[in-house]
């Protein structure tokens, strides 16, 4: 994991529109993808991408950590069908 990637996810600072955008990106996700991963509208993703609507500290939090998981390469591991799986 790269050290400015790091510093996003452990950092006490709200993340930032740029910072969310940036994460996702950084999990390969297309902001469908990642909006349905995190339970909410791609709409609602869209908004706190864009600095249009502030980012809840529970949903902050969930960023951060599915980023460090599948970061991590645990993203592989679902996705080749191992036992864990992501919840629908």
């Amino acid at each position: 994991m790269c050290s400015g990637l790091g510093h996003i996810c452990t950092s006490k600072y709200k993340l930032c529109d740029e910072e969310v955008r940036f994460l996702r990106t950084y999990l390969h996700m297309y902001a469908t993808d990642f909006a349905k991963l995190l339970g909410v509208h791609k709409s609602t993703l869209s908004k706190w991408e864009n600095n249009e609507d502030p980012l809840g500290s529970a949903n902050e939090r969930l960023i951060r950590s599915v980023t460090l998981a599948l970061g991590e390469g645990l993203k592989d591991r679902v996705e080749a069908g191992s036992t864990v799986r992501l919840c629908e």
